[in-house]
């Protein structure tokens, strides 16, 4: 009888320690998800509406928000082609596949971001403007501009009240790999120009019509 019980104590004891630990586990999967708030996921059937979400989420993520609540202004599915017409630089097209591409624009008052790869002298201390080329099929954002006052998206947002940007000078052509990859696949190394990705501040006293 001793035995029996004794067994029986040691199984209620595992199987307390088990749902213990399950209970930790749980509990800490729980808390890597709710700190995890942007998971790339495609957005190839996603409504304009909902890539501008993303874009928010994902701006919360890499932008400080100074004042104020951050509102989409423009969401809608654009080809290279539409990119070149509103004066925003075409993405190169380094694969045999090309994604489909959503321009979504905010409006707001943010801080200075991380954006790897850009370092300029003069950086504003502030954006009005943040716009994004989603690449669809990654869920990510391909490029990314920000502008201190509107100017570099006069002609997407059709707002004459915004500052022109003058014509910039081409950049020159990227080589065109021989063999290009497939979309996903590891892609030769090319070093390519970069097109201004933030619109430095105005000179003081600078007005704009």
């Amino acid at each position: 009888m001793n035995k029996s019980r004794r067994k029986f104590a040691a199984l209620t004891l595992l199987c307390l320690i088990a749902l213990t630990f399950g209970v930790i586990i749980t509990l800490s999967r729980s808390r890597v998800t709710a700190d995890s708030p942007f998971t790339p996921h495609p957005l190839t059937n996603a409504t304009p509406q909902e890539v501008g979400q993303v874009a928010l989420t994902y701006t919360a993520l890499h932008f400080p928000v100074l004042s104020g609540t951050p509102q989409v202004v423009l969401a809608r599915s654009v080809t290279n082609s539409d990119l070149d017409a509103l004066g925003i630089a075409p993405i190169p097209n380094l694969t045999v596949e090309q994604p489909p591409f959503m321009l979504v624009i905010l409006k707001g008052d943010f801080g200075p971001g991380k954006i790897p790869g850009i370092s300029i002298s003069r950086q504003p201390t502030h954006y009005q403007y943040i716009g994004y080329v989603f690449d669809l099929w990654a869920g990510v954002p391909t490029r990314t501009i920000a502008s201190p006052d509107g100017r570099g998206f006069r002609r997407a947002l059709n707002d004459p009240s915004l500052p022109d940007v003058p014509t910039p000078i081409p950049a020159p052509l990227l080589p065109t790999p021989v063999n290009r990859p497939h979309y996903g696949d590891i892609a030769p190394t090319i070093v390519a120009p970069s097109p201004p990705a933030i619109f430095p501040s105005p000179p003081v006293g600078a007005k704009h019509p």
